[in-house]
């Protein structure tokens, strides 16, 4: 049979890394992007206040609320400080590696969030990552902000629907407890503890091809470096679920090489489980 690295695999048309072209016959070359995306990964603030809004959120197209009332714990505040306190709480409480916000100054109203399952990410071939785009309406605190699940086509509907749509609402009061504490940042927490008990995390490589090839705006540099670091788990968790093997999983193997590849990590090493295939 023919060498499955050999075979002519559609890829998808995953983003290159800088100017560098990826020649993975090359091992130093492969060391080089891996040592700049791992840096780009490392100097990703868990918060960071940007400019301006991407134009891929989802709420972008929402009325802007900047000129609108707050009321509840922060009546007599304008939206803009409103939120600069919340930011303040978030910038200085935020816990390491588990959740890293965006929030604009152009648009007070909108921030975006990607929560990291370590567990998953650790102990299956689960991507681990859960980005969610979040909508704050006049009436914050008083009301709940809008939250939306990038779920990238896949399933997972159950986050969307129990955190999303009713967790947050029915629980609300709850989570808005003093004016030192951030009603987001529990919400985060909430969330993630949900995702860590609640669900049974679906094994998608799809969901990876995808999250690689379009990664959401303001966070390429820490997707690429995020799949750069556990690519090699990736894979070795991906072939323990092989009980009866077939073309079909091998081909998806062969993709998670070749995706990996192109954003610079080393995985030649893996081909050889490929070969055993072959015969």
């Amino acid at each position: 049979m023919q060498n499955m690295a050999s075979r002519q695999v559609k890829l998808l048309n995953l983003p290159k890394v800088k100017s560098h072209h990826v020649n993975n016959n090359h091992y130093g070359e492969i060391e080089e992007i891996e040592v700049e995306v791992e840096k780009n990964f490392r100097k990703f603030k868990n918060f960071d206040i940007l400019e301006t809004s991407p134009l891929d959120h989802y709420f972008l197209d929402h009325q802007p609320t900047s000129t609108l009332v707050c009321f509840g714990l922060h009546k007599n505040k304008s939206p803009k400080k409103t939120m600069r306190e919340e930011w303040e709480i978030l910038s200085s409480q935020l816990p390491n590696s588990i959740f890293y916000i965006r929030v604009y100054e152009s648009r007070c109203d909108l921030m975006r969030v990607v929560v990291i399952n370590e567990e998953a990410a650790t102990n299956s071939y689960h991507h681990g990552l859960f980005f969610f785009d979040l909508f704050f309406p006049k009436n914050y605190p008083s009301n709940p902000p809008k939250i939306v699940y990038h779920s990238y086509g896949k399933s997972l509907n159950e986050i969307r629907r129990v955190v999303c749509d009713n967790y947050i609402f029915k629980n609300w009061g709850s989570l808005i407890k003093s004016n030192t504490e951030s009603p987001i940042l529990n919400v985060l927490i909430s969330i993630e503890i949900f995702i860590s008990n609640s669900i049974e995390l679906e094994r998608s490589s799809e969901t990876i091809f995808q999250m690689l090839r379009s990664p959401l705006i303001g966070y390429e540099d820490f997707v690429l470096g995020y799949f750069l670091l556990r690519s090699h788990h990736i894979l070795l968790n991906y072939k323990t679920t092989f009980t009866n093997p077939d073309e079909e999983n091998y081909k998806t193997f062969f993709n998670l090489i070749k995706a990996f590849e192109e954003i610079g990590a080393y995985c030649k090493h893996h081909y050889k489980y490929l070969e055993s295939y072959d015969n």
